[in-house]
């Protein structure tokens, strides 16, 4: 089960999964607004019964999935809470409740073998390292009968399955083919990791035997905003793109990586992270062709 599969991880998640012959059940909470998943990106699945989307209203309910839990082996929980309300006081509690409504879920259903969450860097959000949090302190005290790993992202770039992936302050890409820098006043440097990259070491998390209670970074490459550039005006000549911004510099952080290229390597058949210039393109392409 694959929550919040229409968003951009979501989608490319159960993609993931549905390539190496998995059956897929995405929770959404509007069924008209997934569509496009059954009719399009995913249309060859449903009449054989390997994709179906189940709803589910409020994912911060007590009982919010456990209908939708039923018969699944392994859980991938990629749906949060998405407001622009600043008051953290509303909706972290929102965003942890959402966590561990799936986790008690899982709880009550014994085919349940594994679960991997959704996490971040936490440069952009609190509320991903809040619910990180109560998903460590629920593994420690509740002892689950299945295993339980952690996917941090850092900034994810790359294809879109769906326009929309493309649209708002998400899109770090858009932002600077649409020539808005405001977004990157405040981020003069960032990891970026391809949403493929990030797709594989969730199903891996779920799959492999060998993870077990892990926590994998996946950030990808150190860059900023004009090593994207040099990429874009490379690549579109016919663009005319908005000059170098001022103030960008390196991440001096890192983390180890070495297990989720293990997976990488060991999933995709894969050598390091997908390369930075093919995600570029790849989202950039994906900004032209679903306009």
């Amino acid at each position: 089960m694959v929550t919040g599969v229409t968003g951009f991880v979501g989608s490319h998640v159960a993609k993931a999964l549905l390539e190496r012959g998995y059956r897929v059940r995405g929770t959404v909470r509007d069924l008209e607004k997934a569509a496009w998943l059954v009719n399009n990106v995913f249309k060859d699945y449903p009449d054989t019964g390997r994709f179906e989307l189940c709803y589910v209203r409020v994912i911060a309910a007590v009982d919010a999935y456990d209908e939708a839990i039923q018969g699944v082996s392994v859980v991938a929980h990629v749906a949060s809470i998405l407001t622009m309300d600043p008051d953290s006081t509303k909706v972290i509690p929102a965003t942890v409740a959402g966590a561990t409504s799936i986790l008690n879920a899982s709880m009550k259903e014994p085919s349940v073998k594994s679960f991997a969450y959704t996490s971040s860097l936490g440069a952009a959000t609190m509320l991903a390292p809040a619910a990180e949090k109560a998903l460590w302190k629920f593994a420690g005290e509740q002892r689950p009968h299945f295993t339980i790993s952690s996917v941090g992202p850092s900034v994810i770039i790359g294809e879109a399955l769906n326009k929309a992936h493309n649209e708002g302050d998400g899109d770090w890409i858009r932002t600077l083919y649409d020539g808005n820098t405001a977004f990157w006043d405040s981020m003069p440097a960032i990891y970026a990791v391809d949403i493929k990259d990030v797709a594989v070491i969730h199903a891996a998390a779920l799959l492999d035997p060998e993870v077990t209670n892990a926590r994998l970074h996946a950030w990808g490459h150190k860059c900023n905003a004009n090593d994207l550039l040099v990429v874009m005006r490379q690549h579109f000549p016919e663009r005319e793109f908005i000059d170098d911004l001022a103030y960008q510099t390196v991440l001096n952080i890192s983390a180890d990586f070495s297990e989720p290229l293990a997976l990488l390597n060991k999933w995709a058949d894969q050598d390091g992270w997908r390369p930075l210039e093919d995600s570029v393109v790849e989202n950039v392409n994906s900004i032209i062709n679903l306009a």
